[in-house]
């Protein structure tokens, strides 16, 4: 019996944290700068050729149906990778952005960038207006880093999820397998005063700053997944037929015990 409850415990805890969106994102263009683009069809596009810093001072986006983060527990979290290459050391320039609106004229940004060395700190903004890429209000900052960025390939992930106080709790990483640049420990907070719940986001970006002085930026399998703070109603219903299950066997155990 007790191996038997765990079952339905585990499968139960697997059934509620179920994904109910996700999708590799397509459809990529320019939106500032003018470095060249290929792969803008696929969730894999890469801006500059390789030459000398021909993915400089430029940014790249594109949409995705609109996901609307409302409860407690709804999550939306882009993940990835990057190749750098031909870089220079620059915190805080190369960023990535969940938003909502046009690219220079969002309705809501949270830019997250990567800290350098000993001094850079990681940063997440927020913007309710502008490019969704520019400097905007601080959320808050984590702890540098210790090393540099350098030419490599980096995985990185931001997820926002709307926290039980109905503010947002923003995470970020960007790590090349060794170090995390996007440190920000156990998240950052922007709070109900400063955010209005619900949140929607329909985009998704990146920026390789003027001075990152990159050759090339090769994203692989770009990915925006939500995940809703409630099961869908079939879920709701196979939970309560595993519940259901789960009385009737204890009733059946106690009903042999006392003959």
């Amino acid at each position: 019996m007790k191996t038997f409850s765990m079952g339905v415990a585990l499968l139960a805890a697997a059934l509620f944290s179920q994904p109910v969106q996700a999708g590799l994102i397509t459809g990529w263009s320019i939106t500032s700068g003018s470095a060249p683009l290929t792969g803008a069809s696929t969730a894999s596009p890469t801006l500059g050729d390789g030459s000398p810093n021909s993915a400089d001072n430029s940014s790249l986006a594109a949409s995705f149906p609109s996901i609307t983060l409302a409860i407690p527990g709804d999550t939306i979290t882009l993940t990835g990778s990057v190749t750098m290459s031909g870089i220079t050391v620059s915190s805080q320039q190369f960023r990535l952005a969940l938003f909502d609106g046009s690219p220079t004229a969002v309705n809501l940004s949270y830019i997250a960038a990567p800290g350098n060395g000993t001094t850079g700190q990681p940063i997440v903004w927020r913007r309710t207006s502008g490019a969704f890429s520019s400097f905007a209000t601080t959320v808050g900052t984590g702890t540098p880093p210790g090393v540099n960025i350098a030419d490599g390939t980096y995985d990185f992930e931001l997820s926002i999820t709307v926290t039980p106080a109905s503010g947002l709790l923003i995470n970020a990483s960007l790590n090349d397998g060794t170090n995390e640049f996007l440190n920000l420990g156990a998240g950052l907070t922007s709070g109900p005063a400063s955010t209005t719940v619900p949140a929607t986001f329909s985009n998704v970006g990146f920026l390789a700053g003027g001075s990152l002085d990159a050759d090339q930026m090769a994203f692989r399998n770009i990915d925006v997944t939500f995940t809703s703070g409630i099961p869908e109603p079939t879920t709701l219903a196979l939970a309560a037929l595993l519940l259901g299950c789960f009385t009737t066997c204890l009733r059946r155990r106690s009903a042999v015990a006392t003959c």
